[in-house]
């Protein structure tokens, strides 16, 4: 539901109210308290009726309340977001103030989602599915506070690389990404050193968390090869183009395993310092970022896992070595292979490939896992 909707469906509950009001105030022939022409007559006709019509002013002004909570909460929310996307963040921050305690009655963050078409490819019809719209619903605090968080994130991203940061945008995720994954310069001017791969993995996660929302399903558009969805500026079309991909009133973005799988490659990708594999079975996706030519060092973006940037969590070295003797692209497959999960029953076997080779069909991925391969 577009804003226009939503304030045309705010003034309708309004108007239903108000006029609901006004019959009860004339049952109390409310019309005599103005009747009077005498100031001090009127003051006290006034007083008399006040308390008849409390009663009945009271509940409609307070329905009135209700009905604009929601409105003023997204009107607030789109200008910090505007003012974040201009590198405006104190007074993004402000423009919080005034939603930031609106009660603890919950309200979805998706409401204006329902099962709605989305990247639908021509003459076919795609949905984003919500499995259980009632487990989103939240206290509004919570949903200005991640406003607040994705503030927070946007300003440290703008100072890393001396510019405004857009962090829905794909491309400046991942010059971020890039930037800090190398020494540099910090905001100080100072000598920074490359973060670490634990450090990398935490900034991910806090990224993902603040800006995405995992939900039930996703279907991507059929023109676009899955192998390009990895790609920056493709999945940033995707994501900030037209149709609109489904936000909520934050700002988060849907995404299913795939998408979180295809944004692991799009910021990591393309990095001389990692590598990238999908691994996949019927319905799941997931990914695994290697240090390169390392497979002992990473971390893993799976759905299936909570929380979904996870540690690697692999067996030992000499473990690895004593399986795939020093072929470092099969035991990063294998790997890929055993976090991702078991296929689900009726479901084809899994196979595994470098993210650029990702294509539709699972069989022609680069790297088969065959069978008989130890899991680690």
């Amino acid at each position: 539901m577009s804003i226009g909707k939503l304030v045309g469906s705010v003034v309708e509950r309004v108007k239903s109210t108000v006029d609901a009001a006004v019959e009860k105030v004339k049952s109390v022939e409310a019309d005599k308290v103005v009747a009077q022409t005498r100031p001090d007559g009127f003051e006290a006709n006034a007083d008399r009726s006040m308390p008849k019509l409390k009663p009945v002013l009271g509940p409609a002004v307070k329905q009135i309340e209700a009905s604009m909570r929601p409105l003023r909460q997204e009107f607030a929310l789109k200008e910090a977001d505007r003012l974040m996307k201009e590198g405006k963040y104190a007074e993004a921050r402000k423009a919080l103030d005034a939603v930031k305690d609106q009660g603890a009655e919950t309200m979805n963050p998706w409401r204006h989602f329902k099962n709605e078409s989305v990247h639908s490819a021509p003459g076919s019809t795609k949905e984003t599915i919500f499995k259980n719209p009632a487990e989103l619903e939240e206290a509004p605090s919570a949903t200005v506070a991640r406003k607040l968080s994705q503030l927070d994130q946007a300003e440290k991203m703008s100072k890393a690389l001396g510019r405004t940061v857009d962090p829905t945008n794909v491309n400046d995720v991942k010059a971020y990404f890039d930037a800090i994954s190398k020494p540099g310069k910090g905001p100080d001017g100072k000598p920074r050193p490359a973060a670490s791969t634990a450090e990398l993995r935490g900034e991910f996660a806090t990224y993902v968390n603040t800006f995405y929302q995992h939900t039930g399903g996703l279907n991507w558009p059929d023109d676009v090869r899955p192998a390009d969805r990895a790609n920056p500026a493709k999945l940033n079309e995707l994501l900030n183009g037209s149709p609109p991909h489904p936000r909520d009133v934050s700002g988060r973005a849907a995404l299913d395993c795939e998408g979180h799988s295809y944004l692991a490659a799009a910021v990591f990708g393309g990095n001389p310092r990692f590598d990238v594999t999908f691994a996949g079975g019927g319905s799941h996706l997931s990914a695994v970022v290697f240090e390169k030519g390392r497979f002992d060092e990473g971390f893993t973006v799976n759905t299936l896992h909570e929380p979904v940037v996870n540690e690697l969590r692999v067996p030992t070295a000499d473990q690895l070595r004593r399986l795939y003797g020093p072929n470092v692209e099969a035991a990063q497959s294998a790997i890929a292979q055993f976090r991702h999960g078991k296929a689900r029953p009726g479901e084809p076997e899994q196979y595994v490939g470098k993210a650029d080779a990702w294509g539709r069909d699972l069989g022609k991925v680069n790297g088969v896992v065959k069978k008989e391969t130890a899991a680690p």
